[in-house]
């Protein structure tokens, strides 16, 4: 890598994080675990062994951190499953250590220099905190780059045609709502908004309460559902049932790990999913309607929605925004991965 340029780029996500590199070709998304992301989700064994990413999403390693991007910038610790404690600073720089190596592992290179993308909404302190963890994980962060620019970027890179462009980043953990302006070849931000708490884990959420709700009606005690362990095995199972939906008219939520459960799998139907969706998309369309409201403009003054983040990949979401908008999707770039390419 030259010293005179950089060319990585880092989305340290609230759920998943990503890596990619400018090369002569094109961008590239190193993969990370096996995927082109990594969860952002840290655990320790009983015995004090880290993982991270995917290696950390097992139950045994209950409780595990995750979402800690929230609290970037707060003093608050996160406890782990051998009862050692993180902070937010810490846990996102073993994310970003991580991805430093698959880069090595992929490409032999060095993993210095890097552009990182935060939230619009991100503050002075969580800012510092996020360059704090880069310096941790050994990572010298020439730029903080907001993520909206980032994916306009990505979106836009091989056709600049200047307008504004009202980027819909609904995360796993967070939502953020921007208008961007690309004139004479230069992006800028004119409004953000969001909520830090509507994403997808809280459409798991839901699931998870809609599938305690039936097997409540056929006897079992939802109660058993309470421990870590046991919380973990269903929401991740309606997670994994939530994705499969994008694709499917209905999909099976296995419970055969619970054996003294009446039955073994529950089914939901696509049209269940999208009456849980309803009230999280409703919300996440005001907040976008906010933004066009305060900046006073109207459908035809937008050229399209920039879609990011995985739950953006949902029919359902996609059908509403349209429909209600009344702005042309674009959804041409990968979500999960549109941000770091961006930020390459």
């Amino acid at each position: 890598m030259s010293k005179k340029t950089v060319d990585f780029g880092i989305d340290l996500g609230t759920t998943n994080s990503a890596v990619a590199r400018m090369t002569v070709r094109g961008c590239e998304v190193i993969p990370v675990q096996r995927l082109n992301y990594i969860p952002s989700v840290v655990a320790r064994t009983k015995r004090g062994d880290l993982k991270v990413g995917t290696d950390a999403l097992r139950a045994d390693f209950v409780p595990i951190a995750k979402q800690f991007k929230r609290l970037m910038g707060t003093p608050e610790q996160i406890e782990l499953a051998d009862g050692s404690e993180m902070s937010p600073v810490e846990l996102s720089a073993e994310i970003l250590k991580a991805l430093k190596a698959a880069v090595k592992l992929r490409t032999n290179e060095d993993l210095v220099n890097v552009v990182i993308t935060v939230p619009a909404m991100f503050n002075q302190p969580q800012c510092e905190a996020t360059i704090q963890a880069a310096e941790l994980a050994g990572l010298n962060a020439v730029a903080l780059l907001q993520e909206p620019i980032a994916a306009a970027t990505a979106f836009l890179s091989e056709n600049p045609i200047e307008g504004n462009y009202l980027v819909y980043d609904l995360g796993g953990g967070t939502i953020d709502v921007s208008v961007v302006r690309l004139r004479s070849g230069e992006m800028q931000v004119l409004g953000h908004g969001g909520d830090n708490y509507l994403g997808g884990s809280d459409i798991d959420k839901a699931i998870h309460k809609w599938l305690l709700d039936k097997l409540q009606t056929l006897g079992a005690d939802r109660a058993q559902f309470s421990t870590p362990t046991r919380l973990y095995q269903a929401t991740s199972a309606c997670e994994t049932t939530k994705i499969e939906l994008s694709d499917l008219e209905s999909s099976s939520i296995y419970l055969d790990g619970l054996p003294e459960l009446p039955i073994s799998k529950l089914e939901l139907t696509r049209e269940q999913l999208e009456l849980l969706l309803e009230s999280f998309v409703t919300k996440s369309i005001g907040i976008t309607q906010d933004r066009l409201r305060d900046l006073e403009l109207c459908a035809s003054d937008v050229k399209a929605i920039l879609l990011v983040g995985g739950p953006t990949q949902t029919p359902y979401i996609r059908d509403r925004l349209k429909a209600e908008l009344g702005i042309p999707l674009n959804f041409a770039q990968d979500p999960m991965t549109v941000v770091a390419k961006g930020a390459a």
